[in-house]
């Protein structure tokens, strides 16, 4: 005896019967008032298909005819499920066809919907389906993908997914274009994590993260923070569990001076303390605040992980130990050798004529107890010699209004207004932060290194000079004092945003 199948041919009646629909005995309006829609198909299949509608379509099971059809003229309502879903799902139940979209939304709806009408096998197939072709679509809008997954038990294979990311690959959560909706308390878990990012690309995802919680505050760029002081006290508030989770004192030195410098303020003030400490001193300062141990990182040429790569595997860290004056600073050091400021700058050497003018800063730490902000704390020079004067030691960092620049100096003395004349002083410094190489430019007038007067706010000669209003054009660079210019182009400027930093040396610290 011989058994043929020709189930290709029953397929592809039961399809037309769905295409071509006659007979059908059954109404099912879909959907919510506003957006609903009425579907016409056979009982018989329905229930034959679906364990839910065997159930909601037939009489009671203590009724003696439990295999007859309810009154079908009356429409059978499917509220949770949109019409076009229901008419995807429909299409399965007769064809046992389905497709894998483009948008992820429209496929999680798919499995929402199996679930409903007890599709098993179309509902775990989806699940498989989805981790296996759209991998790199649930990593675009992964919160989403996991949150449903973690909504019922019957999504336990993408859920599997989902923890399994988290666990091997967090990253990939960071890179996600969803990020931002992660709730507080999972953002705090994926932060005591080891993730594959640099550390300064971690901060920046967090930082975004924050600004989206305030509707109408923006984050473009690293060049464009310009927040009002109750903007960021609320940046502040929402980052407090997150800050203490951030190894900013295993930052690599540029995204410490670019991504950490400028918004000091959204840090709890011992911290802060600490990890300019920590950073100008090499490490060889003690903070009280806790130093986490530095994450581990898979190299980035053996995984890209959700398109993320590291731009900064070359860049240097800060060693964890203090540098040696005595035995370091008196070898002879070869051409190549890379000197670096209190703010961790590198540059090449400086000159043999100049070397023994550059600060042993091994020997210094910091505290940030006067801080001038132009969009806090006013444009005004006496708002900066109020704050500012008799306070010891300082750095100064400016941004430029008209290219973004990066630049500043430090200060060995105290500013003071009631001078009106130049401070004399060898180991002044002036610098730029810039992509295609930073810069640190070394006193060589000493008796024109620094200016204090009413009238001027942090001047180095004139080569570093703001003067009047610190927002409008009237401040210069010029290179004299100082033996390089720290601006592509010398002349006037005017200030987009300034911060002075009071320096404390390390036997004025208890």
């Amino acid at each position: 005896m011989t058994t043929v199948e020709l189930t290709h041919h029953l397929s592809s009646e039961f399809k037309r019967l769905y295409e071509e629909p006659f007979n059908t005995d059954v109404t099912i309006q879909v959907g919510e008032e506003g957006h609903s829609k009425k579907f016409h198909a056979h009982w018989l299949i329905l229930c034959v298909r679906s364990s839910y509608f065997k159930r909601e379509l037939s009489y009671d099971k203590d009724d003696s005819q439990e295999n007859s059809p309810r009154d079908c003229s009356i429409p059978h309502v499917i509220e949770p499920i949109k019409p076009e879903t229901f008419e995807k799902l429909l299409r399965y139940i007769y064809t046992g066809i389905f497709t894998i979209e483009d948008d992820i939304n429209s496929n999680l709806e798919i499995v929402e919907g199996a679930k409903t009408l007890e599709l098993n096998r179309l509902m775990e197939t989806m699940q498989s389906k989805l981790i296996k072709e759209k991998k790199e679509t649930i990593h675009h809008r992964f919160v989403r993908v996991s949150r449903f997954a973690s909504q019922h038990k019957e999504f336990e294979i993408l859920n599997d997914f989902c923890k399994e990311t988290i666990e091997n690959s967090p990253e990939i959560i960071f890179a996600a274009a969803d990020f931002s909706d992660i709730d507080n308390e999972t953002l705090v878990e994926l932060l005591n994590r080891d993730i594959d990012l640099p550390e300064g690309k971690i901060w920046e995802h967090v930082l975004r993260w924050g600004v989206a919680k305030k509707p109408g505050l923006e984050f473009d760029s690293w060049n464009d923070l310009e927040w009002s002081h109750a903007h960021g006290e609320f940046v502040k508030d929402i980052l407090k569990d997150c800050i203490p989770l951030v190894r900013f004192f295993h930052m690599d030195n540029d995204d410490y001076i670019e991504k950490v410098v400028p918004l000091l303020h959204l840090l709890p003030y011992q911290l802060r303390v600490d990890i300019i400490r920590y950073k100008q001193t090499f490490g060889a300062y003690k903070p009280k605040s806790e130093i986490l141990p530095p994450r581990k990182r898979v190299s980035t040429t053996t995984r890209k992980d959700a398109g993320t790569t590291s731009d900064s595997s070359a860049r240097t860290s800060y060693p964890t130990r203090a540098i040696d004056s005595e035995s370091e600073s008196s070898k002879p050091q070869p051409e190549s050798r890379r000197s670096q400021t209190p703010s961790g700058i590198n540059t090449e050497s400086p000159p043999p004529h100049t070397q023994a003018k550059v600060p042993q800063i091994q020997n210094v730490s910091s505290a940030i107890l006067n801080r001038v902000q132009i969009h806090r704390d006013g444009y005004k020079p006496s708002i900066f010699h109020n704050l500012c004067d008799n306070q010891g030691p300082t750095i100064t960092v400016i941004r430029t209004k008209e290219n973004n620049e990066i630049i500043g100096g430090f200060n060995p003395t105290s500013w003071n207004r009631a001078l009106k004349e130049y401070t004399n002083t060898s180991i002044s410094f002036l610098f730029a932060v810039k992509s295609s190489g930073n810069v640190l430019s070394l006193c060589k007038k000493p008796a024109m290194a620094v200016w204090n007067g009413p009238n001027c706010g942090p001047t180095f000669g004139k080569d570093l000079a703001l003067s009047g209003g610190f927002v409008v054009a009237g401040n210069s660079t010029i290179q004299d004092s100082y033996d390089k210019p720290i601006r592509n182009s010398m002349g006037m400027f005017s200030v987009k945003e300034i911060e002075v930093f009071q320096v404390v040396y390390d036997h004025d610290v208890e």
